[in-house]
């Protein structure tokens, strides 16, 4: 019994590969006919692709330009901070130093 269920559904799915495939071929007909007949006369030509390659040279450079000015003001703002923290670390030694005499001289 299983063996003739197995029979009808290799039956069945040889049965719609065929329909596919015969429907493929009938769609790859209807869109080569669309795509003379439709899309050819839109595509872009040589003259359309170097427009574009040249506005996007263009962004690229700009791009660039924006990016270096940016890489410049990390810069500036990285040796502002390494010198905050300086500061600040300076700052602390002194005031440890300072706490210290001060308790040093009360405890004399």
């Amino acid at each position: 019994m299983a063996v003739i269920e197995k029979e009808v559904q290799n039956d069945q799915v040889s049965q719609v590969v065929f329909e596919f495939r015969s429907m493929d071929v009938r769609l790859t007909a209807i869109e080569t006919r669309l795509d003379t007949d439709t899309v050819l006369p839109h595509l872009a030509t040589k003259a359309d692709l170097i427009k574009v390659a040249s506005k996007i040279e263009k962004l690229e450079s700009n791009r660039y330009s924006k990016l270096a000015g940016l890489e410049a003001r990390v810069a500036r703002s990285e040796s502002t901070i390494i010198r905050w923290f300086a500061g600040a670390v300076v700052a602390i030694i002194t005031a440890n130093v300072a706490t210290a005499a001060i308790v040093l001289s009360i405890l004399k």
